[in-house]
């Protein structure tokens, strides 16, 4: 998050490309490109700058916080085995990252393994399952996520209160 209003907020034209395009891109997207965290797409779509061209990285990953689940969040035992491949080099652990609809539950689904093939849950625990708000209102702040609901959200209804 420092690191997009770092690059969002930057005026220095030199400093700004340095920022988006040495560290946000080269540095940062490139390790982060393949995990499916539709915040972390959102960020850097945010911050390109012309010609470069992130249409398709927006609609893939648009497309996957379409498939946040809905609340809340009961974190039920979870098993990937036989939907993703398991990964040769990292036993346990899934060969892509999964699907936002498919990633074993727990808190706050941005900071957890997209890779996990398994987990032994605990239908105790309860999450609220709204961290997608985040991308989804950045997602529709920069035009990546169409309006849900034209001219109903956020409209103020009615007449004014009255002193």
């Amino acid at each position: 998050m420092p690191l997009f209003n770092l690059a969002r907020l930057e005026q220095d034209p030199q400093r700004m490309i340095k920022i988006r395009h040495g560290i946000l891109r080269d540095r940062h997207w490139s390790h982060v490109a393949a995990h499916k965290n539709v915040l972390f797409a959102f960020f850097r779509a945010a911050n390109t700058i012309p010609p470069e061209d992130l249409s398709g990285v927006v609609a893939d990953h648009a497309a996957q916080l379409d498939l946040f689940p809905p609340a809340p969040f009961v974190e039920l035992p979870c098993d990937l085995t036989g939907v993703y491949e398991e990964s040769a080099d990292c036993p346990g652990k899934t060969a892509v990252a999964t699907d936002l609809d498919h990633r074993c539950r727990e808190t706050f689904i941005w900071q957890k393994d997209p890779w996990e093939l398994t987990k032994e849950g605990d239908d105790r625990t309860l999450s609220a399952g709204v961290d997608y708000q985040l991308a989804y209102w950045l997602g529709r702040r920069y035009g990546f996520i169409a309006e849900d609901a034209p001219e109903t959200c956020l409209q103020w209804r009615g007449a004014p209160p009255q002193n």
